[in-house]
């Protein structure tokens, strides 16, 4: 078995299906994919039923994004 390296970490990769499960292991990131399951929505709307300040809410969507 082979395992690829980064040259710039000297770690072994990471399979793409790890980080989306990393990414769906927060309860809030879960909660943010259901809703869009239903339809469409802004941030803002995406922001609404979380008591977190925007640029919180903002990094749980750019870790969704990197999936």
């Amino acid at each position: 078995m082979t395992v690829a390296t980064s040259p710039q970490t000297a770690s072994p990769s990471v399979p793409p299906i790890d980080g989306i499960f990393r990414a769906l292991a927060d309860p809030t990131r879960r909660r943010v994919v259901e809703r869009l399951n239903r339809s469409p929505a802004s941030v803002s709307e995406l922001a609404q039923p979380f008591d977190m300040a925007l640029p919180s809410f903002v990094e749980h969507l750019r870790v969704l994004e990197g999936c």
